[in-house]
């Protein structure tokens, strides 16, 4: 991209393109010394289970050796077969420096072995070793290991960035039904999980009450691992809700929604979409409106219209790398839907105007869309919906 730009494109809404396709599963980078005797761990021949769907949720443990035989290597209890994996003894002497340095290694293989140890909070050492295994390719173990988390260690949390909580429980439920989802073949899915978290959004953990069912890894046959859609037609429709003279969502008696654009069904395939410079950030009062930025003066706005890719990634722009623009890209990439945030950095409606008309990508107000009590100087979250 425009080496005065640095693209923050991240995924806004789920585009369930991959529940089509199956992939293969890819080949590990290393082969683990202890896989565990089970794939799909009885947790109820280990321990017991208090309070499943309820406040209070535990599980405790009762036979600690023969569950860390059957999960293996780096998956709680199992603290001690990693250390006896020569691979293991022979690269433990690299492993120097924090834990953290090692979430984006290249190094697969090193960073799974730095957070099998890692002197870390037990859930969120267990949620990153299992991010580590995935990114090795060992998808079952790291199925196994997000699940032991749910298991074990579901009121977990950790801080973003903006020092807000990250609850480690529901992003553990979401990476399991991702993988199962994109390797049906494995023929396994997770049935019954449910995390509820009361008071979340208050960024004050002392009041969260967790209502926490782990669910159970259940057996399948691939092509049950993705349910089959409804056929909505089929079904009685409840109520229409209608936005001027196009758009309308329609509730089916099950109790789903579906969105109407142009009298036919709308499936939004979004990005939320804030470009901006180098060192800018709304957090500390730097960000520029980018839907009016035109840095080299050429009276194009830049990242809609100037941005272009950097086949060789040498941050300059070649003659064989013309301005593409952001919009001819996303279009390209198939999105509908942009979602815009930080509304004030982002006012230029001459820009959206031609997003639609000539890209046919329509924009979603990000800080609209649940109100967020933008200009009132409140909290965000009451009434937030």
């Amino acid at each position: 991209m425009d080496k005065t730009c640095n693209i923050i494109i991240n995924l806004f809404l789920l585009i369930l393109l991959f529940c089509a396709v199956t992939y293969a599963l890819p080949a590990p980078d290393f082969t683990l010394a202890d896989e565990g005797s089970e794939f799909i761990v009885d947790y109820e021949k280990y321990g017991a289970f208090k309070n499943i769907g309820a406040e209070k949720y535990k599980y405790k443990i009762i036979d600690a050796e023969g569950l860390a035989k059957a999960v293996g290597e780096g998956i709680y209890p199992n603290n001690k077969s990693i250390l006896k994996d020569p691979q293991f003894e022979n690269m433990k002497k690299k492993l120097t420096g924090s834990h953290w340095a090692y979430v984006n290694s290249p190094d697969n293989q090193l960073n799974f072995y730095k957070w099998a140890i890692a002197a870390e909070a037990p859930g969120i050492k267990l949620f990153y070793t299992a991010q580590a295994l995935e990114k090795t390719g060992h998808i079952k173990q790291a199925i196994k290991a997000y699940y032991a988390m749910l298991v074990h260690f579901p009121e977990s949390m950790g801080l973003t960035y903006w020092n807000t909580l990250w609850y480690v429980g529901p992003a553990a439920v979401d990476r399991i039904e991702y993988l199962t989802r994109k390797y049906p073949k494995i023929g396994v899915k997770l049935t019954g999980a449910k995390m509820i978290i009361k008071n979340r959004y208050d960024d004050d953990k002392r009041n969260d009450v967790f209502i926490i069912d782990p669910g159970k890894l259940t057996a399948c046959a691939p092509e049950e691992v993705i349910e089959k859609p409804v056929d909505l037609t089929q079904l009685k429709i409840l109520q229409e809700k209608k936005f001027g003279d196009n758009i309308k969502l329609v509730e089916y008696e099950n109790g789903h929604w579906q969105l109407f654009v142009d009298g036919k069904p709308f499936m939004i395939k979004a990005l939320g979409y804030q470009p901006s410079k180098i060192g800018q950030s709304p957090d500390i009062g730097t960000l520029e409106d980018w839907s009016f930025s035109d840095t080299n003066k050429n009276g194009r706005i830049d990242s809609p219209y100037d941005a272009w890719v950097d086949k060789n990634k040498n941050n300059i722009q070649e003659t064989d790398e013309p301005a593409v623009g952001d919009f001819q890209l996303l279009k390209d990439v198939g999105a509908n839907v942009i979602r815009v945030y930080h509304h004030t950095f982002a006012s230029n409606k001459k820009v959206f105007q031609d997003l639609y008309k000539n890209y046919g990508i329509r924009i979603i107000i990000g800080d609209f869309l649940g109100m967020y009590a933008v200009g009132s100087k409140a909290p965000w979250n009451p009434g937030t919906n």
